[in-house]
């Protein structure tokens, strides 16, 4: 057997797909088409995905599409996968200290693999559950093939796997390692569990989940948690998160004219016959009459009139979709919130603390001029105001968009009318809002992200016209990463992890890396605590003293500094 041959044997080998897919092949043309019982979409051990996306022997067969092997980039890296370790580990102090109870008693025994059945533990074990919506991989509507409610869809150790943010992967994992997969789209796909994460839209939402917070899926931090220790979740923005976790992925731009890319490109040549047996298995989701497209640009983006798709730049694209998916997340979860305590529901309570401003109550008392470097107060003194930094970087996104900002007047205007809000209020404000940056982060997502808008954006950013106000910390650290990552598209710097950078990219990288730098040289803290040798418990102080020590008057100064004298690109 000639060396490709092998490789691709040894690749079915490791899928276990090989014998039934070879029969499955003989029985489509035996049998009469039969309607199959519909399956649930099951989860599977991920240590299949690890096997293959690891090892770059048996990617041999989709480099021209996986040039890299995430699941290395992922398993020694990104701290993701450490996640339920955190809760019952070295931090099993804190953690019982913030549930108000030990840990152990949610489970069924002291390995802690599945949780306890015990009738009177029944709120616990609730509390519990909702932790492990962002600690581990356990979707809310997700039940276990046995159909316990009490055992985890993917073991707790995996922490945040693989498929929490790709989807449950029974359905799909064989077919996904065929490059027809390639041409299947991404609406059929969707309908056996597989999470379009290639659209920058659904990315973000994934992240912002639970990096914001989502009360319909169970993933929010209260104000109580925080106050028993919960480190505090800082401003969100997702290229700089992303590029620090850091990605295990590519960008379509740098993955070169890959087989079915478009019309144009090399044809898909292995064999299709196995998505007729993919597609009649699993007819009951809504495929059964589906069909391949033409190349993988039709499939992904069937509206699209040039590949434009193919060529974006990407972290000028995540900062713009971020800027809106963000302050969407944030308004939906206030909405809920406020939705709920209208009803009189009793599962949240009103106010809920963690919806508003830390800062707005914990700073400083200050008198004279130190007012003045605090923000402006959209409502009256002693009012906490929604979270600023969620809206810092709305203006790329909208460039000013009248109605969206009418509507977030409303919305500012809802929970500053009384104190801590009026819930009737919030409740539809926050509906209208979300519909309108529902429609933008659409729009955003089939957007073009070319040179030009790079730079106007970062014109955005370094004027009076930007939406921030810089006398926020949390503002003021979104502005820092936005003016970074566009910065480094504008300069050609490629994009993942261990990127291979030229001289003059080397360059530029470490002049980006310093713009905010003072007397230290990460004044605002722009280095998150990622990555499995860093601990967010552990850099907590020093991310409460940057806070704490930040300078408006500085950053302020700084940004005219750029503007005036705008660092080159390439």
């Amino acid at each position: 057997m000639n060396r490709p041959r092998r490789q691709i044997a040894n690749c079915l080998a490791a899928w276990g797909c090989a014998a039934v897919w070879s029969c499955s092949l003989l029985l489509v043309a035996q049998e009469p088409a039969k309607t199959p019982a519909k399956q649930p979409l099951n989860f599977r051990n991920i240590e299949v995905c690890i096997t293959c996306h690891r090892d770059p022997n048996i990617l041999t067969i989709a480099l021209d599409f996986v040039d890299v092997t995430p699941a290395e980039l992922w398993s020694d890296h990104d701290k993701h996968g450490q996640s339920f370790e955190l809760l019952k580990g070295k931090s099993r102090e804190r953690t019982n200290r913030i549930l108000g109870f030990d840990l152990r008693l949610a489970f069924a025994g002291n390995d802690m693999t599945s949780l306890s059945e015990d009738a009177n533990l029944a709120d616990n074990v609730a509390t519990v559950k909702s932790c492990l919506r962002c600690h581990a991989t356990w979707p809310k509507d997700a039940v276990h093939p046995t159909g316990k409610l009490t055992q985890p869809v993917e073991p707790l150790i995996h922490g945040v796997s693989c498929q929490a943010c790709h989807g449950p992967a029974e359905a799909w994992y064989d077919p996904h390692a065929n490059k027809w997969w390639r041409l299947v789209s991404h609406e059929d796909k969707s309908k056996v569990g597989f999470t379009n994460v290639r659209d920058p839209v659904v990315r973000a939402q994934l992240c912002a989940s639970c990096h914001v917070g989502n009360l319909a899926e169970e993933k929010f931090v209260k104000h109580e948690w925080y106050a028993a220790g919960h480190p505090p979740l800082p401003g969100f923005e997702y290229a700089a998160f992303a590029a620090q976790m850091p990605a295990h992925w590519k960008p379509l731009r740098a993955k070169g004219d890959f087989a079915g890319r478009t019309a144009d490109s090399k044809p898909v040549t292995d064999d299709q016959g196995e998505w007729l047996v993919f597609r009649r298995r699993y007819a009951e989701f809504g495929i059964g009459e589906a069909e391949l497209r033409k190349s993988y640009r039709e499939a992904n983006f069937p509206d699209a009139k040039d590949d434009a798709a193919f060529v974006n730049l990407p972290r000028t694209q995540e900062v713009t979709v971020s800027a809106a998916v963000v302050l969407k997340t944030f308004v939906s979860l206030a909405g809920a919130h406020a939705e709920e305590a209208r009803r009189g529901g009793k599962r949240y309570s009103w106010p809920e603390f963690a919806l508003y401003d830390c800062a707005a109550c914990h700073h400083e008392l200050r008198r004279e001029e130190g007012l003045k470097s605090r923000p402006k107060s959209s409502g009256p003194p002693g009012r906490p105001p929604l979270p600023r930094w969620t809206s810092a970087l709305l203006g790329l996104a909208t460039e000013r968009d009248a109605n969206i900002d009418a509507d977030l007047r409303a919305l500012e205007l809802a929970f500053t009318l009384r104190p801590f809000g009026d819930p009737t209020r919030i409740a539809a404000a926050s509906k209208n809002l979300s519909d309108r940056l529902d429609k933008l982060c659409r729009e955003l997502g089939r957007a073009p992200f070319d040179e030009e808008r790079t730079a106007k954006s970062l014109a955005i950013l370094l004027s009076d016209a930007g939406t921030a106000d810089t006398r926020d910390y949390a503002s003021a650290r979104q502005v820092a990463w936005a003016i970074q990552g566009l910065q480094q598209d504008l300069a050609s710097i490629p994009y993942g992890f261990r990127a291979g950078l030229n001289p003059e990219q080397q360059q530029a990288q470490d002049r980006i890396a310093v713009l905010f730098s003072r007397d230290n040289p990460d004044e605002l803290l722009l280095t998150l605590p990622a990555r499995k040798e860093n601990s967010v418990i552990g850099e907590l102080p020093k991310f409460l003293r940057a806070m704490e020590a930040y300078d408006p008057k500085w950053f302020a100064e700084r940004l005219k500094q750029l503007k005036d004298e705008p660092p080159k690109g390439k």
